[in-house]
């Protein structure tokens, strides 16, 4: 038993040897790891009074920050909130305003009225008079265009006074109002003589059909830039593009250079339907009317 207890007491010696082996390195970790601690501390302290300086700095700065902040009364509150939900603001400037919407589809809705009293009228006046032996084409084109000139320049009078007098029109040149109506009236009146003369019934319905096309492309209602491509081509070659043009200007100012030119344009639309009409008359009257006749007399 002595021996068997000799022999577990040598290896219990044997472990208790290793242990303490393991137990001095573990030590000598130990040792380190403090050390490695001591100089953190000592090295947190050093960084700790920077912190602690700067921590004064901001409560200081603070404390004059509360100082210099301003103070606002209620309505200041009221006009800065107002701005900062809306801090853009809209200036515009008004070229050439006009009062209302009336006035400003005056020179849009003038000639349409124009267009159609003038229609009208060659409905009951023949476009070429019946003509006598030594009566000149030109001068029967220009009778017929006459008895339909003076009936639109009364229709132009009347509606210049209802427009102004009983709807409170106001234009800046009143005076142009007056010629470019009265002109207007003049040269609507030898374009549907020309229709007429040249189509017969058939000139009636194109007038027609020129009436459609100008009340898009004649830039009354919108710009002509927004229009398609269609109507801003033909938009130079209608009359009535020019009669717009030249009632805003008459109405609520502008360029008055731009004014002539409409007047000349407006002009030549006169002289080239009166020409036309004088050789439709030199040619014996509508070819169209003609050729229907001949066809059923056949």
């Amino acid at each position: 038993a002595l021996a068997a207890g000799s022999t577990s007491l040598a290896k219990g010696a044997k472990k208790l040897h290793a242990g303490a082996k393991e137990a001095a390195s573990g030590a000598t970790r130990l040792s380190s790891g403090v050390s490695r601690v001591a100089d953190g501390s000592r090295a947190l302290a050093h960084g700790l009074d920077p912190a602690v300086e700067g921590s004064e700095e901001l409560a200081s700065g603070l404390t004059a920050g509360v100082d210099e902040m301003p103070t606002y009364s209620k309505a200041s509150r009221t006009r800065h909130a107002s701005m900062m939900s809306d801090p853009v603001q809209l200036e515009s400037t008004a070229i050439n305003a006009v009062p209302n919407y009336g006035t400003g589809f005056a020179p849009y809705f003038l000639p349409i009225s124009l267009w159609v009293g003038s229609l009208v009228t060659f409905l009951f006046v023949a476009p070429l008079p019946q003509r006598r032996d030594s009566e000149s084409p030109l001068r029967q084109a220009f009778s017929g265009w006459l008895a339909g000139s003076l009936i639109g320049i009364v229709q132009a009078a009347l509606l210049v006074l209802v427009v102004v007098r009983a709807l409170g029109l106001s234009a800046v040149h009143s005076g142009w109002v007056w010629a470019l109506l009265l002109l207007t009236a003049v040269v609507f009146a030898a374009i549907q003589q020309m229709l007429a003369a040249s189509l017969g019934p058939a000139g009636k319905f194109l007038a027609i059909v020129l009436l459609v096309l100008q009340l898009t492309s004649a830039s009354g209602t919108f710009p002509i830039e927004m229009q398609p491509a269609f109507f801003q081509a033909i938009h130079p070659f209608l009359p009535m593009t020019y009669v717009v043009s030249g009632l805003r200007l008459a109405i609520s100012g502008g360029a008055v250079g731009a004014f002539g030119a409409d007047i000349v344009s407006l002009l030549t639309f006169g002289v080239i339907a009166l020409v036309t009409t004088a050789f439709v008359a030199r040619a014996g009257g509508s070819p169209l009317e003609k050729r229907l006749s001949a066809s059923i007399d056949i």
